[in-house]
């Protein structure tokens, strides 16, 4: 059985596509004109813009700056590695086993040991008994000059040793010039009369109590005084250190020699104050014109030291055992006075409740290892004045249990810290704080 298929073909009107040709024709007549348009308004505003004024070279303005390029560093260069610290050389060591032997051929074997050239006074005299084993030669010698007046330096390869004379070194002390004088007063007086008996009074006469009158009165004043005057005392401890090794070094003969040179100063200052004596008014004259200037016993430590306060310089004329015991002197005594003491204080103003308008029983703020309240109130007799004492010592804490008295405080009133200043003060020496209130009158 045969099938019949069946397409449907849309039929194309030419007279419909020329309508259509023309209307689309007519479109593209409408538009042509509205771009023309558009692109001459576009024109002419770009024709009216202004262009913009550049700005003047005087206006401040930050300048622009180009961008410059990243640019990678380089990577960082590792250097050299320190190399490790040479080790020391050591020292040669020699032992030296002697029995009374004379100082300089001891020297002369030692230099030859040693290889070393060496000139020796010749004013070195003395023996010496030594047993030294495996020590370096500037021991050697250090135990040699404790047997020996000589002293020895150390230039390049040549060992000079010379006799232990008098020389002159200067020390660097770094403190103020300054002297300070203190003096503190603190009094309480008592004064209570009562009188008894009636008087009597006369026309034209004044009357006097008759019966008898009787007072008591106490007294007492503490004063403090504390003088520091640090450049009189260094000098005067180092004429005594001079002195006294002076002594010791002196034998039988030369201290009876000095005795005798002491007492011949002595007559000569006798004879000059006799002199003196008969002139009178013009005594000072004369004794400054005709006997001069004292006379001092040759040798004293007072020439001896020259201080200068101003440049922190002291000049000692001493032996090289002198020297020794100067310096160690010196280095005591600027590590202690170079210290510092930090005070801190703390002031509490209370204002007292109506419990405690009497005042404040400081004998409650009384802590362990804090606050000390010594009181003395006044007794039946009234001889002896009232007194309060308060101290403060608390060596387990750098600053105090000051927090603690603050809270005690609070007890007697409504506290108010004011203030909490610190003080810096050289050690042993006396700080001053005063808490004053300032009131204006008009």
């Amino acid at each position: 059985m045969a099938t019949r298929s069946t397409a449907n073909f849309r039929r194309r009107d030419p007279g419909k596509a020329k309508e259509r040709s023309r209307s689309f024709a007519s479109v593209h007549r409408h538009f042509f004109p509205f771009f023309v348009s558009l692109s001459l308004a576009l024109l002419a505003g770009c024709a009216s813009y202004r262009p913009e004024i550049p700005v003047s070279k005087g206006h401040i303005d930050k300048e622009t700056v180009a961008p410059r390029p990243e640019v990678t560093p380089p990577p960082v260069a590792r250097g050299a590695y320190v190399p490790p610290p040479k080790p020391a050389v050591k020292q040669p060591t020699y032992s030296v086993v002697v029995n009374d032997v004379p100082v300089k051929e001891l020297l002369f074997a030692l230099a030859r040991d040693s290889k070393q050239n060496i000139d020796i006074h010749p004013g070195i005299e003395g023996k010496v008994t030594l047993n030294a084993v495996n020590e370096t030669l500037p021991a050697i010698l250090d135990r040699i000059a404790r047997q020996v007046d000589m002293r020895y330096r150390q230039e390049g390869n040549a060992l000079t040793v010379e006799q232990d004379t008098p020389f002159m070194k200067t020390y660097r002390v770094n403190y103020v010039n300054l002297s300070r004088a203190t003096t503190s007063t603190s009094s309480v007086a008592t004064q209570i009369s009562s009188t008894s008996g009636s008087g009597t009074q006369t026309a034209g006469a004044q009357g006097s109590p008759v019966g008898g009158s009787t007072g008591n009165a106490s007294n007492t004043t503490v004063t403090s005084k504390s003088s520091n005057d640090f450049w009189d005392v260094l000098a005067q401890n180092m004429r005594n250190i001079l002195a006294s090794t002076q002594a010791q070094k002196l034998s039988s003969e030369e201290r009876i020699a000095r005795l005798d040179q002491i007492k011949t100063a002595q007559t000569e200052r006798v004879q000059q104050a006799e002199a003196v004596s008969g002139a009178g008014i013009s005594a000072a004259n004369l004794f400054s014109t005709a006997f001069g200037t004292p006379l001092t016993v040759p040798g004293d430590p007072k020439d001896d030291i020259v201080i200068n306060a101003v440049a922190g310089t002291v000049s000692v004329l001493a032996t090289e055992r002198q020297q020794a015991l100067v310096q160690q002197y010196l280095d005591h005594v600027i590590s202690s006075v170079q210290r510092q003491v930090l005070i801190e204080a703390t002031i509490v103003e209370v204002r007292l409740s109506d419990t405690y308008q009497a005042g404040v029983d400081f004998s409650r703020l009384a802590i362990t290892g804090g606050l000390n309240v010594t009181q003395s109130l006044t007794q039946g007799s009234l001889l002896s004045p009232p007194n309060l004492t308060i101290g403060y010592v608390n060596p387990t804490s750098a600053i105090g249990n000051i927090a603690a008295a603050v809270r005690l405080l609070e007890q007697f009133g409504n506290a108010r810290v004011l203030s909490s200043p610190k003080l810096m003060a050289l050690n042993n020496q006396t700080a001053l704080l005063k808490v004053v209130d300032n009131r204006v009158f008009f």
